[in-house]
């Protein structure tokens, strides 16, 4: 003990003599002093505890950062820790899945051309010629019932090829072979999207109709010299081929653009901007008749 604590305990012990005489005169060996009782001890609880609820309170006045709860987390560490300086750290977020590492693949482009060389069919060599009857629509109506209808160019021009269960040659009954068992595949860049779902700049569509050996299919509607560099008012439908062909787009109209004309399927020669804006007027596709 040091001689100031020598003072402290010889002052307590002269004050208390009158209750504990026998205080005085103990020698005052740390190692054999009486135990305190237990209503001291609880006194000495309470003002310990007083004191340590009086600093926090205190603490948080004058600005010094509080005790933050912390859980464990999910890699061991202790998230809501106070680092060095005092002040909470937030753990760092999970990391989110990011995109796949390694080169972009290019987006497949469909052939326009068949795989094979279809097979033809035996002579006699015909031009079958394929219509249907529908009843006259407004431009307006036809680009309601359409999924898309797009202003582009073609770009390129497939061979004809089956449009049957896995490309054959209808050769059982080659007499009965008509224009929607073939099918010819044209790249368009798209100029303009009129109405409907957007479209990427270059899709590859379908019409029916080409010729294959000397054969030759014509449907109603289509032309049959179609060339790259001319333009077309696409009508973008929902079929699909028969052939099992994916990531191709119907065309069920195809009307030919001339400077500022366009010719319908029923009405040549008219403005191709009187057109686009009875299509851009049209009702949504749910709405249509």
């Amino acid at each position: 003990m040091t001689d100031r604590d020598d003072e402290t305990f010889g002052r307590f012990a002269v004050r208390f003599a009158r209750i504990e005489p026998f205080v005085a005169d103990r020698p005052r060996d740390v190692a054999r002093r009486r135990p305190i009782g237990p209503a001291f001890a609880a006194a000495l609880g309470v003002m310990v505890a007083v004191m340590v609820v009086g600093g926090i309170m205190l603490g948080g006045r004058l600005g010094f950062p509080a005790p933050v709860a912390s859980r464990p987390a999910g890699d061991g560490s202790i998230a809501g820790s106070p680092d060095a300086s005092g002040v909470a750290v937030k753990p760092p977020p999970a990391s989110a899945p990011g995109p796949a590492s390694g080169p972009v693949e290019p987006v497949a482009i469909v052939p326009l051309d068949p795989a094979e060389p279809p097979e033809e069919l035996p002579p006699p060599c015909l031009t079958r010629m394929t219509t249907y009857d529908r009843m006259v629509t407004t431009p307006a109506e036809d680009a309601a019932n359409s999924q898309t209808v797009v202003v582009g160019r073609v770009t390129g021009v497939g061979a004809a090829q089956w449009n049957t269960p896995g490309g054959r040659a209808p050769v059982t009954r080659p007499e009965r072979s008509e224009a929607a068992d073939v099918i010819r595949l044209i790249r368009i860049e798209v100029e303009e999207t009129i109405r409907g779902v957007p479209v990427a700049p270059v899709i590859t569509i379908w019409i029916p109709g080409g010729t294959i050996g000397c054969q030759r299919y014509l449907m109603g509607g289509f032309m049959d010299d179609i060339a790259i560099g001319d333009r077309y008012l696409v009508f973008v439908g929902d079929d699909s081929p028969r052939n099992g062909l994916v990531g191709v787009l119907q065309a069920w109209q195809l009307w030919p653009i001339d400077g500022p004309r366009v010719t319908t399927e029923f009405v040549p020669n008219l403005s191709l901007a009187d057109v686009l804006e009875q299509m851009r007027a049209s009702p949504p596709v749910s709405s249509a008749p």
